[in-house]
């Protein structure tokens, strides 16, 4: 999920929003019980890093909750994975999962294409 655009003179944070779907399959009524955990990517919890080509980088994290107090992560360093089980309303059911990025306030940035790759993976 994209960013947008970093300004290293706002003080603030930046802030995103995006989706992580999950769809299962089974009969109605079936139970199915998961969790998601997503990868420190180029960094490592409790801050994870994107970086330009050039190696420049740029301080980020991702988490569960609108307030961006629980790390998202694969449940080490104190991150969180998320934890779902319901019964099957219906042969195929997908699930959304609201994901609340943060990029810091107040890095010193240079101009460029920042990027870092995140696995999410589901057990079950």
């Amino acid at each position: 999920h994209a960013f947008g655009a970093y300004n290293p003179f706002n003080p603030g944070h930046t802030d995103t929003r995006g989706n992580i779907a999950d769809t299962c399959t089974g009969k109605p009524g079936e139970t199915v019980a998961y969790s998601i955990a997503l990868s420190s990517g180029g960094g490592a919890f409790p801050v994870r890093r994107m970086r330009t080509p050039s190696g420049f980088l740029l301080n980020y994290n991702i988490y569960t909750n609108a307030a961006r107090t629980l790390v998202w992560g694969d449940g080490s360093s104190g991150s969180l994975v998320a934890n779902d089980s319901y019964a099957l309303g219906a042969p195929v059911t997908t699930r959304n999962y609201a994901v609340y990025g943060r990029t810091f306030g107040g890095q010193k940035a240079v101009v460029g294409a920042y990027g870092d790759a995140i696995v999410v993976t589901l057990n079950f």
